[in-house]
């Protein structure tokens, strides 16, 4: 009764003989590797805020003048 049951395998113990192998594997495009940011946009504003007023306090000209309007405009007329 016992012999009924018995499956003929060839393949060794441990071996998948089932696996499914996907013949166009290598073609497969990769992972992305750009992923979403997770900062929030109340997150992103609330440090680029920080960060402006950090500069707007800065004692060194060159950060400061990026937000002082009167030289923005000065310097777009130069630039023009």
């Amino acid at each position: 009764m016992e012999a009924d049951f018995v499956i003929d395998n060839l393949a060794s113990p441990g071996t998948q003989w089932y696996a499914v192998k996907d013949p166009y594997e290598s073609e497969l495009a990769e992972q992305p590797r750009l992923k979403r940011s997770t900062v929030t946009r109340e997150e992103r504003n609330k440090e680029r805020r920080r960060v402006r007023a950090e500069q707007k306090e800065s004692p060194y000209l060159q950060v400061s003048l990026q937000h002082n309007k009167a030289y923005q405009k000065k310097l777009k007329a130069i630039l023009k």
